[in-house]
């Protein structure tokens, strides 16, 4: 009998570099027939961007409700099939009810994560419990990284950490991420201390974080701690509620953004 009910794939590939920067990973929770789903769809999905040719993250929840699979004989035919279909340098499945690995290729392979970073990002934040209201400064001094990158944001806008974290996840905005750490009780350097310290509380011992946006090469992870990653997220049941917005308007203090937030309806659910 295959169980197909809730299952976590981390993808992590090579990629066209720009700049000496990889942007390798895929996550995808994939789980039961359309016909059994509950409630759902994407967790957030961080686009490519074309004007650098970075690829980026893409990362697709779906939550569905348990069903009874059909029973499938395990001849050696069926077997093969059940096979997945992977070409990632790693890949690991599990699955989220058991926690059991379902299918696994190099999973410690370490590899840069680029921007799932900002999932540890908003986690850092959201454990701080700063208000949500409050009005910050973009401010990028402290991420040398950030130099010569595209963005909407304008410097020194006043935006609510609301909608920096809306930003950061939805749009994949690297300004927005870099301001939420600056901002951080302690700075910048306490930011990255904390995003470490959490990464090492969930047991993902192969990671390591050095700024918060995911564009250097020095943020690094696994398949393996990947998976505990984005099965904590179930704990911050905000960032479900920020990264499933469809549409939405922020404000800003002067005007500093060249689009309404966040700006992309999710595309269908890829499997």
């Amino acid at each position: 009998m295959l169980a197909m009910q809730h299952l976590l794939t981390i993808l992590i590939s090579q990629a066209r570099p720009w700049r000496g920067m990889i942007a390798p990973a895929s996550v995808v929770f994939a789980s039961a027939p359309q016909r059994t789903y509950k409630r759902a769809k994407i967790l957030f999905r961080m686009l490519t961007m074309p004007k650098f040719r970075v690829s980026l993250l893409s990362l697709t929840l779906l939550l569905a409700v348990p069903f009874a699979p059909q029973a499938i004989a395990k001849t050696p035919a069926t077997l093969h099939a059940m096979q997945p279909d992977i070409a990632s340098g790693s890949a690991m499945i599990v699955d989220l009810a058991s926690k059991k690995i379902v299918y696994q290729s190099q999973p410690d392979l370490v590899r840069p994560m680029a921007s799932i970073t900002k999932v540890m990002t908003a986690m850092v934040v959201l454990d701080a419990h700063l208000p949500l209201d409050e009005m910050l400064s973009v401010d990028i001094s402290h991420t040398p990284e950030m130099k010569g990158i595209y963005s909407r944001v304008r410097l020194n806008s006043q935006i609510s950490r609301r909608n920096m974290l809306l930003l950061a996840l939805m749009s994949s905005e690297n300004r927005a991420a870099a301001s939420l750490a600056h901002h951080y009780p302690g700075g910048y350097d306490a930011f990255i201390r904390a995003m470490n310290a959490k990464a090492q509380a969930l047991g993902m011992t192969h990671t390591r974080y050095v700024e918060p946006t995911g564009l250097s090469i020095h943020n690094v992870s696994t398949a393996r701690d990947l998976t505990k990653l984005l099965i904590a997220t179930e704990q911050y049941p905000l960032i479900g509620q920020l990264s499933t917005t469809k549409e939405d308007m922020g404000h800003v203090r002067p005007a500093g953004l060249h689009a309404a937030v966040p700006q992309h309806q999710p595309p269908g659910v890829s499997r």
